[in-house]
């Protein structure tokens, strides 16, 4: 099986290989968090923000974003109204 690649000039994300080169890390997290990066600074990234944007349930993206959490590649936050959202670390 051949890999097809382009030559990319705009309009891409350039991410870490460590990511994507995780064993503990589940393949459903690996992708959201790519989906995550691709979007631009002040993106909602709440759960009902993702639910918006994916295919994938509340539960499921619940458990995702814990997921990264847990891996250190996203932080919570409250906003002003108290609901959560979350964030990108600024050293990916």
């Amino acid at each position: 099986m051949a890999i097809i690649r382009e030559e990319h000039q705009q309009n891409y994300t350039v991410i870490k290989n460590q990511i994507f080169n995780n064993p503990k890390m589940s393949i459903k997290a690996k992708g959201l968090l790519c989906f995550m990066l691709s979007k631009p600074n002040g993106c909602d990234f709440s759960i009902n923000g993702l639910k918006s944007q994916l295919k994938e349930g509340r539960d499921s993206i619940a458990s995702t974003l814990r997921e990264l959490e847990d891996f250190k590649y996203i932080r919570s936050e409250q906003s002003k109204n108290g609901s959560k959202f979350f964030t990108t670390q600024q050293t990916l």
